[in-house]
């Protein structure tokens, strides 16, 4: 009988899930007050005073599975203050038990209070709780939720965020409610309301452009822009001279030169002249093109920021603005950022003032690297450069690594002999051009038999390519996870994704670590795995990881998986997940969207203090990928062929027991 008992309760929770319980409808009628229903919560209840988290948890799950009156009533309650739910962990699987039902009033309620947060310490997984439970109510399309939603957009503070992540993920049918409650204007009603594009709007943004406080004015002015583009200019020109916020002068300045304004040098002239929205100035600078600007920008001072004034410069172009770039290659400190900005350059003048560089012994090493990249870049020659490179290759140790990336970028067919080299530093530098599969692959098959441990770190670049990866020994693998080193986080990538069962053990150790990016490579690498189980693997990930960029890798390894049990993290990724990147991800992978091709031809132009030991300056692309590049002996690292989009930088070593070397100018 206790085995029948069992086995009925199974088939009731079953039944449960299977009667049509989709996000935001609750039960039929006839459900809520069934026996069946009735015997789940009584099995239930006693489970929510356990003194285990993993039963209480389980407790909650099955009433959200049930879904009935008394269930929700115990799922609000066990959010009370001394209610089943312990802490934030708890409070989360609460909310994510009552987020299919958060059209039901007890339900919304419960998420509306779990949305306010709780007093006391905050940390992420409270946050992820507060999120989770404003993409709920957003996702209900409920009218109770939605006012509620539109009160906490007026409620100053992460509330306000939260809110506004939700709606825009989320967006109501109808904007008219957030119009409509009462309380403070905020910069997440401003930033939703620009975002909607509901014209109705217009009024109310047009009001926060002047009667909010300066973050409200700031938020309203980009607001208004994207709702009505000429009234948000004509604005704009009006108000820039009576503003008394650098802030909000320097989205003002952004309207006009979106624009092509005649104000808008005048503007911009003002806006990097202070120096409380000089960063805003040459954030602008880097964005829009104006003929006015390069000027500006040419008598403006160095400042806190000599480099982001060099790449202005060069994004602009002009005569004034070479003429600046080229008087700073004579300071040494400034020379190594003028010549990337140079190298970038969009303006044809920058090859003349290159070429004069090649021709200054003192510049002629790092002049070389940059009429490279300008070559590859922008596909323009400099003159001068292939005789100047030629006698790098006849240099010194720095010379020659100069030199080996170079010709390896410009001309593969030569890099796998460079990565053959005797010279280590020639041999690191060329591995920082490995990343095609031809050239990837030879990196790899040198890297299975190479001792040098700074040079195995510069090969490991190869792991990044799956059919290099494949070259390589798990042996080695393993060494280069427990070193902990420079290329630990492409290495258990690859490991992951030859996941089998006598590595499983080693996965779990590595994917519980309390490094975020070891967790997230993990996660990519299970994404690669032939093993079907790897998708429960990454499932229970998701659902304990509180770090957005480990979730984001989950999603995105789980959008190429083929099993049907993906669809279910993704369904709820689509819906309550609250990093935008994830949750756009989880949506394009359950429409079978094909994910957008991706261009490799960022770059990387980086100065660490040379050291007698290889530094190396590990660059977090796009991908979610960790790739370890080696610095050359004078400290230079270049690099070409990045898959394009924001990157993220740190500094490590090649072997276990070293201290990274501090950074130089980037």
């Amino acid at each position: 009988m206790k085995r029948l008992a069992a086995s009925t309760f199974t088939l009731c929770l079953l039944a449960a899930t299977a009667n049509g319980q989709t996000r935001g409808t609750a039960p039929k009628p006839a459900e809520r007050h069934s026996l069946r229903g009735r015997f789940g919560v009584d099995a239930v209840r006693p489970l929510l005073r356990s003194d285990a988290g993993a039963v209480r948890e389980r407790a909650f799950e099955r009433l959200g599975t049930l879904g009935t009156p008394r269930a929700l009533e115990l799922l609000a309650r066990a959010l009370d203050t001394d209610g089943a739910a312990r802490d934030a962990h708890e409070r989360l699987a609460v909310v994510r038990a009552l987020a299919p039902h958060a059209a039901d009033p007890t339900a919304s309620d419960a998420l509306i209070r779990a949305l306010g947060g709780v007093e006391g310490h905050v940390d992420e997984r409270s946050l992820l709780v507060e999120s989770t439970a404003a993409l709920a109510l957003a996702a209900s399309r409920d009218p109770r939720a939605l006012a509620a939603l539109a009160r906490a957009l007026r409620r100053p503070g992460r509330v306000s965020e939260h809110a506004r992540i939700a709606l825009d993920a989320h967006p109501p049918a109808d904007a008219s409610v957030l119009l409509q409650a009462g309380g403070m204007t905020t910069p997440a009603l401003a930033r939703l309301l620009g975002a909607l594009g509901d014209a109705r709007a217009l009024d109310l943004v047009e009001k926060m452009t002047v009667d909010g406080d300066p973050a409200v004015r700031a938020a309203a002015a980009v607001a208004l822009f994207r709702l009505a583009p000429e009234r948000a200019v004509s604005f704009a020109e009006r108000a820039f001279t009576s503003e008394p916020d650098p802030n909000v002068r320097g989205e003002l300045a952004r309207v006009l030169a979106e624009r092509n304004s005649p104000f808008a040098a005048r503007a911009f002239a003002d806006v990097l002249a202070d120096p409380r929205s000089r960063p805003s100035a040459l954030g602008l600078a880097l964005d829009v093109e104006n003929a006015g600007f390069g000027a500006v920008l040419a008598h403006a001072p160095p400042g806190d920021e000599p480099d982001r004034l060099f790449a202005a410069l060069g994004h602009q172009g002009g005569k004034e603005a070479l003429t600046r770039l080229e008087s700073a290659l004579a300071r040494s400190a400034d020379a190594w950022s003028a010549l990337y900005a140079l190298a970038l350059s969009p303006d044809t003048g920058a090859d003349d003032v290159l070429a004069r560089a090649l021709a200054r012994p003192a510049l002629r090493r790092d002049a070389v690297r940059a009429a490279t990249l300008r070559r590859l870049v922008l596909d323009r020659a400099v003159s001068g450069a292939e005789k100047a490179l030629a006698a790098l290759g006849r240099g010194d140790d720095a010379d020659r690594a100069a030199a080996a990336w170079c010709l390896a970028a410009l001309e593969p067919e030569r890099a796998a002999a460079l990565l053959g080299s005797p010279h280590a530093a020639e041999a690191r530098a060329a591995a920082r051009a490995a990343g095609t599969e031809l050239l990837a692959i030879s990196a790899a098959q040198r890297l299975a038999r190479e001792p040098d441990a700074s040079l195995r770190a510069a090969l490991a670049v190869s792991l990044a390519v799956p059919a290099a990866a494949n070259a390589v020994p798990t042996s080695v693998l393993l060494e280069l996870v427990e070193s902990r080193g420079a290329a630990s986080y492409l290495a258990a990538y690859a490991l992951a994704a030859r996941d089998s069962d006598a590595l499983r053990p080693e996965l779990r150790e590595l994917f519980a670590s309390d490094d975020p990016v070891l967790r997230a490579h993990v996660a990519l690498g299970l994404g690669q795995s032939e093993e079907p189980s790897a998708v429960g693997m990454l499932g229970d990930a998701y659902r304990e990881d509180t770090d957005a960029g480990v979730r984001r890798a989950i999603v995105r390894a789980l959008a190429v998986r083929r099993e049907p049990a993906r669809r279910r993290i993704l369904e709820f990724a689509a819906e309550l997940e609250p990093d935008d990147d994830a949750r756009t991800l989880a949506r394009a992978a359950l429409d079978g969207t094909p994910a957008p091709a991706t261009s490799h031809h960022d770059t990387a132009w980086l100065r660490l203090r040379a050291a007698s030991e290889p530094s190396f300056a590990t660059i977090t692309t796009a991908d979610g990928l960790a790739r370890p590049f080696a610095a050359d002996p004078d400290g230079a690292v270049t690099v070409f062929g990045l898959p394009a989009g924001d990157i993220e930088l740190t500094l490590g070593v090649a072997a276990p027991g070293r201290v990274p070397r501090s950074p130089g100018k980037p």
